[in-house]
């Protein structure tokens, strides 16, 4: 049961994914959330499963991105949303931060929270090591807190990879700690390269403070 699992909504339109982090704020990807910025107080923050009761929402009063955090690179690609009031519903958990870099962990799930208003997709995906992440960034220089996941023959042709589908949508570990936030990547034009995550270990001390 993800009771932290985060839908913001730009009308009846999904547009990022997110995650539950302590009675106020929410934790999300910048990139995803840059179209965005001049709207926020427009947008509707909600439990993925809230959809019995219309009004368990609540709305933005603040957005914190990190000062290294430059559209559209994905260095620092973290957004911690401040809530105007907590979480209306009574059933939540908070999510858990990962205790450990992305990379100690072999295999991860991708939850793909923009694909269905209804239902959450979960995916098990390896995680490249960084050499071959680092090979999908051409001449620049991976940024240290991103990591790649290897892409499914079968999603590479799915309509899972619909571009902006999932961005802001949780990677967990077995523990079912967060450890990875779905980030905008060069996977937009071109199904066959990885997906990119934000590694919330690297992250933390942003996150934290």
């Amino acid at each position: 049961a993800m009771n932290w699992l985060i839908r913001i909504m730009s009308g009846k339109k999904f547009a990022c994914g997110g995650a539950y982090y302590s009675r106020e704020f929410v934790l999300t990807s910048a990139s995803c959330m840059h179209a965005y910025k001049d709207i926020l107080n427009d947008l509707i923050v909600e439990f993925f499963n809230s959809d019995a009761d219309e009004n368990e929402f609540s709305i933005i009063s603040n957005m914190y991105v990190p000062k290294k955090y430059v559209f559209p690179g994905n260095n620092m690609d973290i957004a911690v949303i401040k809530l105007l009031t907590p979480m209306p519903d009574e059933n939540y958990d908070y999510v858990t931060l990962c205790k450990k870099p992305l990379l100690d962990y072999a295999k991860v799930t991708v939850v793909a929270c923009g694909t269905s208003k209804s239902k959450v997709t979960l995916h098990q995906s390896q995680l490249l090591n960084q050499n071959q992440c680092q090979s999908h960034f051409n001449d620049e220089v991976r940024p240290k807190t991103i990591g790649c996941t290897k892409q499914r023959r079968k999603d590479q042709r799915s309509k899972f990879r619909t571009c902006a589908r999932n961005f802001g949508c949780p990677i967990l570990t077995s523990e079912n700690e967060l450890c990875g936030i779905v980030v905008a990547g060069p996977e937009c034009n071109n199904p066959r390269l990885p997906s990119f995550f934000t590694d919330i270990y690297q992250v933390k001390s942003f996150i934290e403070k």
